[in-house]
């Protein structure tokens, strides 16, 4: 589409040679309509060179394992793999390319030139675990790690109208990969998601472990007065109000971590995130133990910041 509309641009340009001339404004308007698609074309241009580039030099990761375990069962010895030229990116071993990687670590990874704009990938010889690192993120999801390459993230203006509100807590800013959170009020499940809403996000879902104890580690724990047990939990999107026994998060994903519930009365209908690491459920009734002895105030929101 937009190579069609160059041509037909070009085309009336030289339909008017010869005759008498342009006019200022279709001047303009051809060089701005030109100016917006170039401004289309270029991002989505590079973007799709820096997803090849990842892409490549994931192959490359993977071909070096396949290589290293054929060697390995041919021999048995660790050996050597063949070197990769790659474009943006450099693999490292010990030696240069020994399956054995790096000294002290056994890891191969792939490092680009910018790690700004190009994940890491790096495999574990001693497990075959191949892993990414990008954006402040780590994990095994490589296809969702690819999916990250092409989005953009919204500015600094996001967290300034976040920190801006009065339900979130202050300091309790964070970002990770394409998700911003922040801690808000909320003595009740419905009282923290409605806040989370008003920033445009929902009570936090916790796709995996790994992102369950970044935010333990992380988060900022607001430790309410008359805390009996020495201890915070907040508000999670988990819940199965609407259906006993069938859970689910605020934001409509599947639940894919593991969840004991200890509900045994069918009320204890909402999940809290203990800064020990674990998930309660609870009731909303201040006269239940749990929520006495937890002293619920607060909630953690996620935002999503990539477009």
């Amino acid at each position: 589409m937009e190579q069609s509309l160059k041509l037909k641009l070009f085309r009336k340009l030289l339909s008017k040679q010869g005759e008498e001339g342009f006019s200022l404004i279709e001047l303009v308007v051809v060089v701005s309509v030109l100016a917006v698609l170039s401004a289309i074309a270029i991002p989505t241009f590079s973007c799709f060179q820096r997803k090849a580039q990842a892409t490549a030099a994931l192959a490359a990761i993977k071909q070096i394992h396949t290589e290293c375990e054929i060697n390995k069962s041919d021999t048995g010895n660790v050996g050597t793999f063949t070197p990769s030229n790659l474009n943006s990116y450099q693999i490292q071993s010990d030696g240069s390319n020994s399956c054995g990687g790096a000294s002290g670590t056994g890891l191969i990874s792939a490092i680009p030139t910018d790690t700004n704009i190009l994940p890491t990938f790096i495999l574990a010889t001693n497990s075959s675990e191949l892993t990414y690192s990008f954006k402040g993120q780590t994990g095994t999801n490589l296809t969702d790690c690819l999916g990250f390459i092409c989005q953009t993230r919204q500015g600094n203006e996001l967290q300034a109208r976040i920190e801006s509100e009065e339900f979130v807590v202050e300091g309790s800013y964070l970002e990770r990969g394409c998700s911003a959170y922040a801690v808000v009020e909320g003595p009740t499940w419905e009282e923290s998601e409605s806040n989370a809403q008003k920033l445009n996000g929902h009570l936090v879902t916790l796709n995996d472990l790994e992102e369950s104890e970044w935010i333990v580690q992380n988060i900022k724990w607001v430790h309410p007065e008359n805390n009996t047990a020495g201890a915070t939990a907040y508000w999670v999107g988990l819940t199965d109000a609407d259906n006993e026994g069938d859970l689910k998060w605020a934001d409509g994903s599947e639940v894919n971590i593991p969840v004991q519930s200890s509900d045994n009365n069918g009320s204890e209908d909402y999940f809290s995130l203990v800064d020990s690491g674990g998930l309660n459920d609870l009731t909303q009734n201040p006269g239940d133990w749990s929520m006495g002895h937890w002293q619920m105030q607060y909630g953690i929101a996620e935002i999503s910041i990539c477009n």
